[in-house]
C-alpha cells in the first residue's frame, strides 16, 4: 500500500484520522468510515511536523490534548483498525517517528506547568502490534524550549529535534545506539548539540537527505531562514554549510524526488529551493490566494513524486500541487475535510 494519504482532524473534543485514496491524477477521495477515532483528543493550537507516522502495517497518530498516541492497523483498502491508545509518558505529544522497531515520541511539555511538565523524548519498542515503553532510553530537554519535530535519518542512526530556545533556534541531534545498555534506541546527544542557528528564531520542520548526514531546517521568525547542515555522528559535530533567507515564517519541510528540490511552507505560500549539489537557492514562491490570511501547515510528497500535498488549516483542507519536471509547483486542486477540524500531520502509505 502506498496510495493512501492520512491526516488528523485534531479536534479538541475528539481526534480522528482522515483516510484518503490518492488517484493517478493526484486527487483525493475519502475512504469509507473516515475519520477513524483515535480515542483521544487533539489541540487546535498544536504546531508540529510528523504528527502521523506510518511503519509497515501500523499507523501512529498523536493525541496532543490527552497526552497519548493511538496505534492503528492499516488494512489493504486504506481503512484503519484502532489497536490501542498509549500514554505518551509526557505532556503534549506532538511528533512521532519510527525506525527499526523503535518509536520516538516528542512530548512538548507545558510552560504553564511551572517546570513540572518538561519537554521529553519518550522511546518505545514496537513488537508486532504491541508497544513497550523504554524509560531508560528516554531523554528530557532543557527548560524554556519549544521543540516541534522528531525526525530520524534513513539509516536510523541520528534523531534530529529542531527547537526554539530562549535565545533563538536550536537543533538537538542524538546518536542512536540500538543495542546498548540500558536498552534499545538509547539516545546520546552529540558533542556539539544543541547547535545554535545564529540570527534565527524558532526552529521548525526539518528534512534529512538519504546520505544520513545532510539536514535542512527552517527557522520561522526573526531573521527567517532555511539552513543546510552537516551532522556527523562519528565526530559528534554539527556544521552549517549554507543559508537562504525566507520571507514569512518558513516552517515545514520535505525533499522532492531525487532530492534536488526542497519544498517548504510558510503561513501563506509554498517555497521551492534548488538543493542540487551543494546549492540552497530559492527558485519559486506560490501564494495561497483564494482567502485572506491562509495558514499552511504540514506538507508531504506524493508516492510517485509528481504531486505535493499541504494542509491549509483556515479552510480545513488539503491542497494538491502538481510538480513539473523542473521541480516547480502549481496548485491543482483541494480536498476539504468533511468534519470540523484543525488538521495536523500528513503520512502516505
Amino acid at each position: 500500500m502506498s496510495d493512501y494519504l492520512y491526516t488528523m482532524t485534531n479536534r479538541k473534543s475528539a481526534n480522528g484520522v482522515v483516510a484518503m485514496k490518492i488517484s493517478k491524477n493526484g486527487s483525493l477521495q475519502f475512504i469509507q468510515g473516515s475519520p477513524f477515532p483515535t480515542g483521544g483528543k487533539g489541540s487546535p493550537s498544536a504546531e508540529s511536523q510528523n504528527g502521523v507516522w506510518i511503519d509497515q502495517t501500523l499507523l501512529c497518530a498523536v493525541d496532543v490534548g490527552s497526552n497519548s498516541f493511538a496505534i492503528f492497523r492499516r488494512n489493504p483498502d486504506g481503512t484503519l483498525t484502532r489497536l490501542k491508545s498509549v500514554s505518551s509518558q509526557g505532556t503534549g505529544p506532538c511528533s512521532v517517528c519510527i525506525s527499526d522497531g523503535i518509536l520516538y515520541v516528542l512530548n512538548k511539555g507545558s510552560a504553564a506547568s511551572g517546570g513540572k511538565a518538561r519537554t521529553k523524548i519518550a522511546v518505545f519498542a514496537i513488537e508486532g502490534e504491541s508497544v513497550r515503553h523504554l524509560p531508560q532510553s528516554s531523554v528530557e530537554l532543557r527548560d524554556a524550549e519549544s521543540p516541534t519535530q522528531v525526525i530520524i535519518n534513513r539509516q536510523g542512526t541520528v534523531l534530529a529535534v529542531p527547537s526554539m530556545g530562549a535565545q533563538g533556534s536550536l537543533l538537538h541531534c542524538y546518536k542512536i545506539d540500538r543495542g546498548a545498555a540500558p536498552g534499545p534506541g538509547l539516545l546520546t546527544e552529540l558533542a556539539s548539540s544543541p547547535f545554535a542557528i545564529t540570527d534565527g528564531d524558532f526552529g521548525f520542520g526539518s528534512a534529512w537527505k538519504s546520505d544520513g548526514k545532510t539536514l535542512f531546517m527552517a527557522n520561522a521568525v526573526g531573521n527567517a531562514s532555511v539552513v543546510r547542515l552537516t551532522v556527523d555522528a562519528s565526530s559528534g559535530q554539527i556544521e552549517e554549510k549554507a543559508r537562504a533567507t525566507a520571507a514569512g515564517t518558513a516552517c515545514w519541510s520535505v525533499l522532492g524526488r531525487g532530492e534536488k528540490k526542497l519544498y517548504m511552507t510558510n503561513a501563506d505560500s509554498v517555497l521551492v529551493f534548488d538543493v542540487s549539489g551543494k546549492r540552497l537557492d530559492q527558485i519559486q514562491s506560490v501564494d495561497v490566494a483564494d482567502i485572506p490570511n491562509p495558514v499552511l501547515h504540514d506538507l508531504i510528497l506524493g508516492p510517485d513524486g509528481k504531486f505535493l500535498y499541504a494542509i491549509e488549516q483556515r479552510k480545513r483542507r488539503v491542497l494538491v500541487y502538481s510538480i513539473a519536471k523542473d521541480g516547480r509547483v502549481a496548485l491543482k486542486g483541494e480536498r476539504v475535510l468533511d468534519a470540523p477540524s484543525f488538521p495536523l500531520g500528513l503520512a502516505i502509505g
